[in-house]
């Protein structure tokens, strides 16, 4: 009975369980299914993520990078590259590298090897300098076989600025040490030429057989080598003075028609006792019955004038000296000096409001001078809020 019972039993549970089976195999096959549809698309999903990934970290680099075949084509440039060629992808890719960056001769030279490390590069883009350090890095298949290169551009240009300063200071250093020692033996000619003068007409005038037409020659002589001495020195502490910062403008109402009538008077005299008959004095900005003022300090522009003044008549020998003021607005004023004499080398003009500027451009010798004098007169209008030329 029991047996019987049993095998009924397992008459019923046996076939349920062949469903349960079947049903889980179709889950299982189902589940797998799904899997092998999915898993491509994962995939192509995942490379898509890594795509942008590395096309963004291309295009945030500082460096710049430029991509080409090994034809030299180009096949991409990421966004610095196309700021420093000021270039867009776009309409690059596929072009010659030759053609696209033909102006930069030093970048197509560099662009012939495969391989390159901290090659400097010098760029000129639109009148501006910029300076890279290059390294060309080969491409390669699975095979070892050269697909192309790349290109890395570090920018250097702030060091390289700074490099170049650094080595225009030194030049200037060493050309200033050079300007002194050269200053220094003109500076003891110009010191002694008038003290021998003075000491050599001093012993001159004890002499009991000198005539009173001699002795009074020989006073003139000792005079003017004392003017030039004086003047010497005034210009030796006014340099001083203004690397200082001790020279103040002190202006006050100044009448400019006395001003040009009284410069006008001293050097047309001065001209016939140097016997430069040959050399005519002009002047402009007088006008009759008007008296034009300004504020201004008066010594100082004194100075300047006399300065540009002495200049043109010590390196004229025939022809004209011309000076005088141009009123160009309600706030400007004019004045200028001009001359027939032997003039400046066009290459050297820029000098002569340098300081010392005689040695640099070598009229002392002829001349003599320290070169201080344009110096002095190009800090005095400058405290005065002008400019000279």
């Amino acid at each position: 009975m029991d047996t019987l019972i049993a095998h009924q039993t397992w008459k019923i549970i046996l076939p349920t369980l062949v469903v349960l089976l079947a049903a889980c195999l179709y889950l299982i096959w189902l589940r797998r299914k799904k899997m092998a549809v999915d898993e491509p698309q994962a995939i192509k999903r995942f490379g898509k993520i890594v795509g942008i990934a590395r096309r963004t970290v291309i295009d945030r680099m500082i460096e710049g990078l430029i991509v080409l075949d090994d034809k030299n084509r180009i096949l991409d440039i990421n966004s610095s590259a196309q700021r420093i060629f000021r270039i867009s992808l776009p309409k690059m890719v596929g072009q010659p590298a030759e053609a696209v960056f033909g102006p930069y001769d030093d970048l197509l030279e560099n662009m012939r090897y495969s391989s390159r490390k901290n090659q400097n590069l010098h760029l000129r883009i639109d009148n501006e300098d910029f300076y890279y350090l290059l390294d060309i890095n080969p491409l390669f298949d699975s095979h070892g076989v050269v697909l192309g290169k790349m290109l890395v551009f570090h920018d250097i240009t702030p060091l390289k600025i700074t490099e170049n300063k650094l080595i225009e200071a030194k030049a200037r250093a060493e050309q200033a040490d050079t300007l002194k020692s050269a200053f220094l033996a003109n500076m003891s000619h110009e010191i002694r030429t008038p003290m021998n003068a003075i000491i050599g007409f001093s012993n001159l005038l004890n002499d009991e057989d000198v005539s009173n037409e001699e002795r009074n020659e020989f006073i003139e002589h000792i005079k003017n080598s004392g003017n030039s001495l004086l003047q010497l020195i005034d210009d030796i502490i006014d340099i001083s003075r203004l690397d200082a910062g001790q020279i103040v403008v002190e202006k006050r109402l100044m009448s400019l028609t006395r001003f040009l009538a009284e410069l006008f008077s001293y050097y047309n005299e001065e001209l016939q006792e140097s016997g430069k008959r040959e050399v005519q004095l002009l002047v402009t900005g007088i006008t009759e019955n008007v008296d034009w003022t300004i504020m201004a300090d008066g010594p100082k522009i004194n100075r300047v004038m006399r300065h540009l003044l002495d200049n043109a008549i010590k390196f004229t020998h025939a022809g004209f000296v011309e000076f005088g003021m141009k009123v160009e607005s309600p706030e400007s004023l004019l004045f200028y000096v001009q001359d027939s004499g032997i003039g400046i080398a066009k290459e050297k003009q820029g000098m002569i409001f340098e300081r010392f500027s005689q040695v640099m451009i070598g009229t002392w010798q002829d001349y003599g001078g320290t070169g201080m004098g344009l110096a002095i007169c190009k800090e005095i209008v400058t405290l005065h809020g002008g400019k000279i030329w």
